[in-house]
C-alpha cells in the first residue's frame, strides 16, 4: 500500500505529540510493508527536498513555494502548498492509496477542496483525518481569542476538513465528545482507534527512582492544567511541605490575557516559592533526552484540562512511571 501522511511535525524537525504520533504511525505502516511518504513544511529549504529516514521517504517543502505570502495568510497558504506539492507528485508518480492528515490547522483543506472540485489528481484518493486537538478547542482551553483573526477562520477550515474527510480517526472517545460540544458531526464517519506506540525496552529499575521527585512533563500552557497544578502546590507548600516541583517542558507559550509568556507569569506569581528552591525549570528537552530526564522521577504529572490520549503520558508509563 502506498500511504501518504501530511503533518506539520516530524522528528527531528519538531517534537511534541503530533510529531511522536506521525513517527510511530509511519514506522507502523513500514513494518507492515507499506510504502510511506511524509510531507512536512520546512522553510530551511528553498523549494522541496527528498530525504530518507529509517526507510521512510520525507518530502520537506517550503511553505511559500507558490509565492503567495503577500496575499494569503499562513494557515490557508500552508494548506494550499500541501495540496500543490502532493498534486505534483501524483502527476509524476501516480495516486497514493490513502492520504492521512492531521486536523490541526486544517492542512488538508485545499486537498479536500480540490477533490470536491473533481481535480483528477485527487478525485479517487481517500482522505483520512486523524484528530489531535483542533485549534478551535486548543485555543479555547488556552484562553485565547477564538473569534479573533485568523483564529476564527482557522477553526472554520478545521471544521470543514472534519466534515469533508472520508474517515475521521480519533485516538479517544473523549476528543470526539469534546468536538461535539462545539459542532455537529453526526454525518461524519468517526472511528476510535488508539494511537500506535512501540515499547523499545524495559522500564528503569525501581532502585533508580528518587523518592518524592515530582516532575511536570509538558509545555507550560493553560490547556495543560498548569494554573491548577501550581495552585495545588501552593497549598502544599503553605501547609509546610517542601516537595520540589520539577518542570520539564517549554515555558515560552504566550498567555494572551496578560501578554506574558507562561514562564514569566509563573515566575512572577510564585517568585517566593521559586527563590526557596521549590520549583526547578528544566526547559525543553529533545526526544533523546526525555528518558534520561524522567528516569529517576517518582511521580510524573500530566494534569491536562483537555487532551487527547497524550503521548507524554504514554511515554512516561512506558518508563514504568506513576
Amino acid at each position: 500500500m502506498n500511504y501518504w501522511i501530511f503533518t506539520t511535525e516530524y522528528p527531528p524537525l519538531f517534537g511534541g505529540g503530533i510529531s511522536t504520533y506521525c513517527y510511530e504511525a509511519a514506522r507502523m505502516h513500514k513494518t507492515h510493508g507499506d510504502a510511506v511518504t511524509v510531507f512536512i513544511p520546512d522553510d530551511q529549504v528553498n523549494d522541496f527536498e527528498l530525504r530518507q529516514v529509517e526507510g521512510i521517504r520525507i518530502i520537506a517543502f517550503n511553505s511559500n513555494r507558490s509565492k503567495l505570502a503577500s496575499h494569503l495568510g499562513y494557515m490557508p497558504r500552508l494548506s494550499y502548498e500541501f495540496a500543490v506539492i502532493a498534486r505534483e507528485f501524483i502527476r509524476n508518480e501516480g495516486r497514493p492509496d490513502f492520504i492521512e492528515a492531521q486536523e490541526y490547522l486544517a492542512i488538508a483543506y485545499y486537498t479536500l477542496q480540490f477533490r470536491l472540485l473533481k481535480d483528477p489528481a485527487f478525485e479517487a484518493v481517500p482522505v483520512i483525518l486523524v484528530l489531535h486537538s483542533p485549534a478551535f478547542l486548543y485555543l479555547y482551553y488556552n484562553r485565547e481569542g477564538i473569534y479573533e483573526f485568523p483564529n476564527y477562520w482557522t477553526g472554520e477550515l478545521e471544521i470543514s476538513c472534519i466534515r469533508a474527510a472520508d474517515q475521521v480517526i480519533a485516538p479517544s472517545q473523549y476528543i470526539v465528545d469534546e468536538i461535539r460540544k462545539h459542532i455537529s458531526i453526526d454525518e461524519v464517519k468517526v472511528s476510535v482507534l488508539r494511537n500506535p506506540f512501540r515499547f523499545t525496552g524495559d522500564a528503569p529499575a525501581a532502585a533508580s527512582i528518587q523518592r518524592n521527585r515530582i516532575v511536570f512533563f509538558g509545555k507550560l500552557s493553560p490547556q495543560k492544567g498548569v494554573f491548577e497544578m501550581f495552585s495545588y502546590f501552593k497549598a502544599i507548600w503553605d501547609a509546610g511541605h517542601s516537595h520540589i516541583l520539577h518542570v520539564v517542558g517549554g515555558t515560552d507559550k504566550v498567555y494572551y490575557p496578560e501578554m506574558k509568556t507562561m514562564g514569566q507569569l509563573i515566575e512572577d506569581k510564585y517568585a517566593g516559592y521559586i527563590s526557596k528552591g521549590l520549583v526547578h525549570f528544566t526547559g525543553k528537552v529533545s526526544p533523546a533526552e526525555k528518558d534520561k530526564v524522567l528516569a529517576d522521577a517518582h511521580v510524573v504529572l500530566i494534569p491536562s484540562l483537555n487532551d487527547n490520549l497524550p503521548y507524554a503520558a504514554i511515554e512516561a508509563m512506558s518508563l514504568g512511571k506513576v
